[in-house]
């Protein structure tokens, strides 16, 4: 998960709390929280829904987003004015990573009883937009991460929605973890720069 404009006062505050030592890691979210039941981490913050709870581990969930699908600004897709799944999956898809866009759309597969159309797994996000722009593949992002690129019309964010592409946004940690006042107030950080980052992406669609 990508949280931009995180509040920095808020963040710098608690990486100097006493005694304190901040390392954030990014990666797929099974690894972090293989690494979380090693206790190489104190605790994860990911999404839900996408893995069978391994056992050992609790969540608790912060905010919810969407995620969008999001096309090139010249995309055949544009020209219809209703969407369904089976027009988006004549098309391929890019991901970040293997599993998030893979659960998605398999479900609608076999909803549709059909094969899943070719996706491809980009690890770097800045290019999977700049493949998303320039050629006809789809994307499945929350909306805060294209804000900037979709307001300079790099990129566009289709008329799509559907039930699937809501997500929870969790933090877990082992069972019988008990977070001290530092990191209590860094997931407090990133949820209230969750909740700000789809309160905002509310107001744009009122304002539209």
């Amino acid at each position: 998960m990508q949280l931009q404009r995180v509040h920095v006062t808020n963040f710098r505050s608690v990486d100097d709390s006493e005694g304190g030592h901040l390392e954030v890691v990014e990666n797929a979210q099974v690894d972090l929280l293989t690494g979380l039941l090693r206790r190489d981490f104190d605790f994860v913050i990911g999404f839900t829904k996408v893995f069978d709870m391994l056992d050992g581990l609790r969540q608790r969930v912060l905010f919810r987003d969407t995620l969008r699908v999001i096309a090139g600004i010249n995309h055949p897709l544009r020209k219809l004015e209703t969407l369904t799944w089976g027009d988006l999956v004549k098309y391929p898809w890019i991901s970040p990573t293997s599993r998030r866009t893979h659960t998605v759309l398999d479900h609608i597969m076999q909803t549709l009883d059909a094969p899943l159309p070719q996706i491809t797994v980009c690890g770097s996000v800045s290019l999977l937009k700049s493949l998303v722009a320039e050629t006809e593949h789809l994307a499945l992002l929350p909306a805060h991460a294209v804000r900037g690129e979709v307001a300079e019309q790099r990129l566009y964010e289709l008329p799509f929605f559907d039930p699937t592409l809501n997500r929870d946004i969790a933090v877990f940690f082992r069972e019988g973890y008990v977070m001290d006042q530092p990191r209590k107030d860094l997931v407090a950080c990133v949820t209230q720069a969750g909740l700000e980052l789809c309160r905002e992406k509310e107001m744009d669609e009122v304002l539209s």
